[in-house]
């Protein structure tokens, strides 16, 4: 079953229909059609067009392009191959608006068929698989590439200067992340977790609340953000109190900054003086690094980071500052398996 777009202006898509796993997506998907109105440029000139399109995707977009694999052959007779390239691009510009949002979106899709549109001169008729997930609002996803589509044509008929790229990222921040964000359930670890489960042929499936599930049986993960289902309760609860993480680790001799609790900013500036600068200003009931200041070296930083993490919680912690870098490793452990697999 196909999803329609009725005649207008704005060439987006109005529904999708999930269709479960399809042969050449590697995850759940769906069809997805639209009416494109094909910009001018495409037209005139198709391979400077492309090249000025694949300029702003590559360059200020930072996206890495993938060529379309040629088993993916779909209806190709009445496509022009350079309409057929540049939806393409439309399919790998959502994929990477979608991540933006913190969907799991990692396969770029599918083009099914394009045709001249018999209803109106110089538009095509798309049809695409494309990848979607279960407990995901559909709303999000014909948005998406509804705006990657809008997107491509403004690319294409945009130079590239910096106020342009200004103004484009400025667009994508407030109209599409912004705007969107506030629906998904979903944390920041959980996308390179996906990713990497993906790459290691696990499939996953969204259970709802940003919860997702790796692989299949009684070998099945469920994992939320930095959590999985093996988590102790006990070990949430340290980890939730970086006071009690920090003297649970002191005992078991590992090294640990000295932290001391400042219930204000002038609190804050004697702790500071005491510990030595420059020192990290956190909330001690947060994680994923929330109204976390580091590196502060004056008074005005200290108190403008004291602040910050106080609107994250009514305790605060200020440490000394340790240089180095920041490492984070998940660690799946199998039922019944003295292994650690490293997940991320």
């Amino acid at each position: 079953m196909t999803s329609t777009q009725p005649s207008g202006t704005s060439g987006s898509p109005s529904d999708l229909t999930p269709q479960g796993y399809r042969s050449g997506i590697s995850q759940p998907a769906a069809s997805l059609s639209w009416s494109w109105p094909c910009p001018p440029r495409l037209l005139l000139e198709p391979k400077e067009a492309i090249r000025h399109l694949d300029a702003w995707l590559m360059g200020p977009l930072a996206i890495a392009l993938l060529p379309e694999p040629p088993w993916l052959t779909g209806d190709r007779t009445e496509s022009p191959k350079l309409i057929r390239q540049a939806v393409w691009r439309i399919l790998q510009l959502a994929s990477e608006l979608l991540r933006l949002i913190q969907i799991p979106v990692f396969d770029p899709g599918i083009v099914q068929a394009i045709s001249p549109d018999p209803q109106a001169d110089q538009r095509w008729r798309i049809r695409a698989l494309v990848p979607v997930h279960e407990h995901q609002p559909r709303a999000i996803y014909i948005r998406t590439y509804g705006r990657a589509a809008e997107l491509v044509g403004r690319l294409l008929e945009t130079e590239i200067a910096p106020a342009d790229i200004e103004q484009i990222h400025s667009w994508i921040e407030v109209e599409h992340i912004q705007r969107l964000s506030s629906s998904i359930a979903a944390a920041r670890s959980t996308l390179p977790m996906l990713r990497r489960a993906l790459e290691a042929g696990i499939p996953f499936r969204h259970l709802g609340c940003g919860v997702y599930q790796l692989g299949w049986g009684y070998r099945a993960r469920r994992i939320m953000g930095g959590a999985n289902d093996l988590d102790s309760a006990i070990g949430s609860r340290l980890c939730q109190d970086k006071r009690l993480a920090a003297a649970l680790l002191r005992t078991a001799g590992l090294p640990i900054p000295i932290h001391r609790q400042a219930a204000s900013p002038e609190e804050a500036l004697a702790v500071a003086e005491a510990l030595g600068w420059p020192v990290v200003v956190k909330p001690a009931d947060r994680d994923r690094g929330e109204g976390v200041s580091v590196n502060i070296t004056t008074a005005t930083e200290l108190h403008n980071a004291w602040q910050k993490a106080r609107k994250h919680s009514a305790t605060i912690l200020v440490e000394r500052h340790v240089a180095g870098t920041c490492h984070r490793l998940h660690v799946n452990v199998r039922p019944g398996d003295q292994r650690l697999e490293a997940v991320a």
